[in-house]
């Protein structure tokens, strides 16, 4: 009796685990792997969320190709609202089943200006983003962002948590700021006019040939490359400012 009670109990634990909408997830394998596709309206800015990995396309149409699990496809949920499209992992209980790959969406897009990264793996820019300006955060997400393109202005923003970027392309005028706990690679990204504001105990590596401004609040050192003709140093930190 008493471990029938047990039984009885453990499942209930396990659906009471899983979000309303979605109680089965802890008893359904992830599927075979399909693709499925939505064309979508306009949008500009793009705000991932929960354990999915984004990809980018720039493309001469707007929607999402979605690669996962048949059984996941359904907890992957997205939206448009004021030109961002929002996007999740609403399914449930992973912690019971095993994944053989982590949700992937392809997001082709006609314009970005804005991405925010609140999802919990790798993204990657598939092919060059051409734009005037674009401006990545990490705020609660992990993983790293894989940026290619030219544009005249870019803010790459790590305020906290591991996110990091690997970024190369081309800029004008280039903001970094970098509080998180991962190493961040701008050294194939040039950019003629560069401000970094490290807060890290990381490194980070740039490249700038013309004004270099750079600060320094914690024992992350910042390298660059190329011969920038003007270089302002400003931090209290023990983090060092070296030439490659």
């Amino acid at each position: 009796m008493m471990k029938h009670l047990i039984h009885i109990i453990a499942l209930l634990l396990i659906i009471s685990s899983c979000k309303k909408g979605h109680e089965l997830d802890c008893f359904k394998g992830r599927g075979e792997t399909i693709s499925h596709f939505e064309e979508l309206p306009y949008f500009n800015k793009v705000d991932g969320n929960g354990r999915i990995s984004i990809h980018f396309v720039q493309d001469y149409t707007s929607g999402i190709e979605i690669i996962c699990g048949e059984n996941m496809l359904e907890g992957i949920t997205w939206h448009i609202e004021d030109s961002c499209l929002y996007l999740d992992n609403e399914n449930t209980c992973n912690w019971v089943r095993r994944f053989d790959a982590v949700p992937r969406i392809i997001v082709h897009y006609t314009d970005l200006k804005y991405f925010r990264v609140d999802n919990y793996f790798d993204n990657r820019f598939l092919s060059k983003h051409i734009g005037d300006s674009i401006k990545i955060e990490y705020w609660d997400g992990f993983g790293c962002t894989y940026f290619y393109g030219d544009v005249d202005y870019a803010e790459f923003l790590a305020h906290k948590g591991k996110g990091c970027f690997t970024a190369r392309g081309h800029a004008r005028n280039t903001l970094i700021y970098h509080v998180s706990a991962s190493p961040n690679d701008f050294s194939g990204f040039y950019s003629k006019i560069l401000e970094v504001n490290t807060k890290s105990n990381n490194d980070i590596r740039v490249y700038c040939d013309s004004l270099l401004t750079v600060s320094i609040h914690w024992t992350g050192n910042v390298y660059y490359n190329g011969n920038p003709s003007i270089i302002n140093q400003y931090g209290q930190g023990s983090g060092l400012l070296i030439s490659e």
